[in-house]
């Protein structure tokens, strides 16, 4: 006659526990990889965005760069923020100064 094991019931409940903790767990990092893994273009489905917008040129006159933001390019941004210009409402005459190039007379005096 074979001995059956007593089993413990706080020891099964226990158990029990563990068992569904890590299918719990493990159902949650797999729709954690998929959302991550979605724009990923690993092949998973993948919401479609709308185009980026063409780039509009830079609004100094003269200037021919792309816009990269408040309307102007990189170095007419950073020129208007070296002369600490405004930059939300630029007139027609701040942005001339921003077309003139004075690095010729610079020394000079």
């Amino acid at each position: 006659m074979a001995v059956r094991p007593r089993v413990d019931p706080l020891e099964a409940a226990l158990h029990e526990f563990s068992r569904q903790l890590g299918a719990q767990l493990a159902s949650g990092i797999e729709q954690g990889l998929r959302s991550a893994l979605s724009g990923s273009g690993l092949g998973l489905p993948v919401e479609v965005s709308q185009p980026a917008p063409a780039a509009s040129p830079c609004r100094v006159p003269g200037c021919q760069r792309e816009a990269i933001s408040k309307g102007l390019c990189q170095n007419h941004y950073q020129k208007a923020r070296r002369l600490e210009m405004r930059l939300d409402g630029l007139s027609h005459q701040q942005l001339e100064a921003l077309a003139q190039d004075r690095r010729a007379l610079r020394g000079r005096r």
